[in-house]
């Protein structure tokens, strides 16, 4: 298997092992504000899905996409962009499922949005935010330098 492939899959790896601690994030927050606060589920929704955001955002700069991180204020800006894309996309398909499909099950619906929005999600984050050609140095490298302990390619 080519090195690139390589690192995509792995990057893909990392990127689900971060979204199952923002989906562990997102429902426990939903469920907490659903049935200890009584917050209306779309609004509650909204907040535990944005809450999981700034959990994606720390550890995919710090972890799965830390090679490409620039750390600007561009990449922030992409980064919402893509995540209320995928809210968008999380929430559309909540209401469809408990609204129009008639599932009566949250957990089913959270599910069924979260794999929606994690695709769109991960799509965006790996072909717009952090996507960096490789001679494009991110804040505090030189171009062509290498992260510790990485080879640089001859």
């Amino acid at each position: 298997m080519k090195n690139g492939l390589k690192a995509t899959i792995w990057q893909f790896v990392k990127f689900n092992i971060v979204g199952i601690l923002n989906t562990g994030v997102d429902f426990g927050l939903f469920y907490l504000l659903t049935d200890l606060f009584g917050v209306n589920e779309h609004a509650a929704k909204i907040i535990s899905y944005t809450a999981g955001i700034v959990n994606s955002y720390v550890w995919n700069t710090m972890w799965t996409f830390r090679k490409e991180k620039k750390r600007t204020l561009r990449e922030m800006a992409l980064f919402l962009l893509v995540n209320l894309v995928s809210l968008g996309v999380n929430e559309g398909v909540f209401a469809l499922c408990s609204g129009p499909l008639g599932i009566d099950v949250n957990l089913v619906n959270l599910i069924l949005a979260s794999g929606g929005a994690a695709l769109v999600n991960f799509a965006g984050n790996k072909l717009i935010v952090f996507n960096r050609p490789n001679s494009e140095p991110g804040i505090g490298e030189a171009a062509g330098e290498a992260e510790a302990g990485e080879e640089k390619p001859e």
